[in-house]
């Protein structure tokens, strides 16, 4: 957090310090908080790779005062044709110690990212600085490289397998075919030369050129579904967020698909009906008597949007709950009310990932 006198200019929040530095910068350059999501997001593929990637898939929860609330639905699409004759998928199970998760990994478990078409949004639509400037601290760090802060070593050890599939994946994050450790850097060097071209090119490059015909030539050839017509009718979704009242704020959070916003809608109530603020020393109790509350939505995806939204037999069946990285910026350029109760003038990107599947 930046400030002076007493007043906040601008605020920063995410997985990895680095991360932090990078988008913090962007901010102090004179760039808004949709600036310095882009720079953030492009560099979570070298500072957090075990938790994000510039071809995932997600969404972006934007208060502006210009534009009010809205959600950036920036999800991946799940292939079209599901006929492929010999699909090429390897099942990875993870053990987290109290649960294990299966993952998928391989040509047949790919889907079309909207990740790109979330940055030229934000580039095109609401940022002040070109991608040319906002590439350049990702590019920085993935010259250089990045060390292994422990959290992101335990992380790449519980993927170790998933990993170590293919040899570009074992060129980056294995030394002798041994993992790297807590200390080791990571380097993405091929990764700073994709950035280099992404600013150059226009988010046609990845939909209908030359990234879209690279993977769908490499599916074709390895047992993988994805098609052309999967990347062309890829469609970037504007929503309304799912809101609700918490005492005299309005808080705003990703709705139906996503488990998020009703966990946090779920948390929130807990701890508030408690009436405990985190400077009390029961704060921690009350805080882990909110979790607990939240465990039976934690297991049952449906539970807990029938507790919210009513009935959702019709609509959601075999929920998965999961999540990964996210960061939280504010920039001093329009008005916003937060969860901490802070009136600033500003804006505020509570961008987070949240995982989901039917059957």
């Amino acid at each position: 957090m930046s400030s002076t006198n007493n007043s906040i200019y601008h605020a920063v929040a995410t997985g990895h310090h680095k991360t932090s530095e990078v988008a913090n910068n962007i901010l102090l350059a004179g760039g808004n908080a949709f600036d310095a999501t882009v720079a953030a997001f492009l560099t979570l593929s070298i500072t957090e790779p075990a938790m994000a990637s510039s071809f995932a898939g997600g969404f972006v929860n934007i208060h502006s005062a210009e534009s009010g609330n809205f959600l950036i639905d920036y999800f991946t699409q799940t292939p079209l044709n599901k006929t492929a004759q010999s699909p090429n998928y390897t099942e990875v199970v993870v053990d987290f110690g109290a649960s294990q998760e299966r993952f998928y990994a391989g040509p047949a478990s790919m889907a079309v990212s909207g990740a790109m078409a979330m940055i030229h949004y934000l580039v095109e639509n609401h940022c002040r600085m070109t991608l040319k400037e906002l590439i350049k601290p990702a590019q920085s760090l993935a010259v250089q490289g990045v060390e292994l802060t422990n959290f992101q070593a335990l992380d790449l050890d519980l993927l170790q397998s998933i990993f170590g599939l293919e040899d570009r994946g074992k060129e980056i994050f294995f030394r002798h075919a041994t993992l790297k450790k807590e200390g080791d850097i990571i380097q993405m060097e091929a990764y700073a030369d994709f950035l280099e071209s992404l600013a150059h090119e226009n988010k046609a490059w990845v939909y209908r050129g030359e990234v879209a015909e690279t993977v769908v030539r490499f599916c074709e050839e390895n047992g993988g579904y994805l098609t052309r017509k999967d990347f062309e009718q890829y469609e970037l979704l504007i929503k309304k967020p799912f809101t609700f009242n918490l005492g005299n704020h309005r808080i705003s959070a990703p709705g139906l698909p996503s488990l998020g916003g009703g966990l946090l809608y779920r948390f929130t109530k807990q701890l508030w009906a408690k009436s405990v603020f985190p400077s009390e020393p029961l704060y921690f109790d009350r805080l882990l008597e909110a979790f607990d509350a939240c465990e039976p939505y934690l297991k049952d995806g449906k539970k807990l949007f029938d507790s919210i939204f009513g009935n959702s037999s019709n609509t959601a069946t075999n929920i998965i709950a999961g999540g990964t990285s996210h960061f939280n910026i504010l920039d001093p350029y329009g008005k916003w009310s937060s969860i901490v109760g802070i009136n600033r003038r500003g804006q505020r990107i509570f961008y987070s990932w949240y995982r989901y599947s039917y059957e």
